[in-house]
């Protein structure tokens, strides 16, 4: 096997990208410990660098993906996380942003959902930051549901059709990361749920619609080779 360091050179020539085996970080908002060096070194070679592949790397220009950082025991404003975006905003293009992934993790569907949940907060956010806020999208939901985070704290929102998971009911930013990742990982299982979910298939018509518009790469042909490769992934 290649040493950790040809392999993470590898990366950055292959996709543009910047790999790194992250040390220790224990801040307020943002905390890590380092990851096993055998561990992130296959999670580089044999799954991260699978999972980037189905982009080009146009895809990480244009969303100034800059640095891929791996670690464990990934915890963000005192919750455990699986991925976190970090977007620089309108420093990104100087700065550039970065995601956070936890590799101390089963490599399953849900591995791989992560991978592309967070890449899609940084195309979300490549333009301005109305992707968080996006009232187009809030409005292909029942009239009456609201996201979690725009409830008050003793509101117990029931469950809504719509929604691919229950964290995709907690913001319209995360709905819009949550859908995109399925459509990924699960292209059919998604599309089946849509069949006899309105909502969810007018989500899934809208993505369609903001990635072709982020990029010309995501047509018809993309998501028909997505169809062809899904991978069940459970919706909880």
């Amino acid at each position: 096997m290649s040493s950790q360091k040809q392999i993470i050179e590898d990366f950055k020539k292959r996709f543009g990208v910047s790999v790194v085996a992250a040390k220790d970080r224990l801040e307020i908002d943002v905390a890590y410990l380092q990851a096993d060096e055998e561990k992130t070194t296959a999670y580089i070679e044999t799954f991260l660098s699978k999972e980037l592949s189905l982009y080009s790397t146009k895809v990480f220009k244009k969303c100034n993906l800059r640095k891929i950082i791996l670690c464990k025991n990934l915890v963000s404003s005192g919750e455990k996380r699986a991925g976190l975006a970090e977007p620089k905003w309108i420093f990104s293009g100087l700065l550039g942003n970065n995601i956070l992934i936890n590799v101390d993790a089963p490599l399953d569907s849900y591995a791989r959902s992560v991978i592309h949940h967070e890449l899609y907060h940084l195309i979300d956010d490549s333009d301005d930051i109305n992707g968080m806020y996006d009232n187009h999208w809030k409005n292909l939901n029942h009239p009456k549901f609201t996201y979690h985070d725009d409830l008050f704290a003793n509101q117990i929102p029931k469950i809504a059709n719509g929604f691919v998971s229950s964290y995709a009911m907690t913001a319209v930013h995360e709905d819009k990361a949550e859908t995109f990742s399925h459509m990924i990982v699960d292209y059919k299982g998604i599309e089946k749920l849509g069949k006899t979910d309105a909502v969810l298939r007018r989500k899934i018509e809208r993505m369609k619609v903001l990635m072709n518009k982020f990029s010309s790469e995501f047509d018809e042909s993309f998501w028909k080779e997505r169809a062809k490769a899904s991978n069940h992934l459970h919706i909880y």
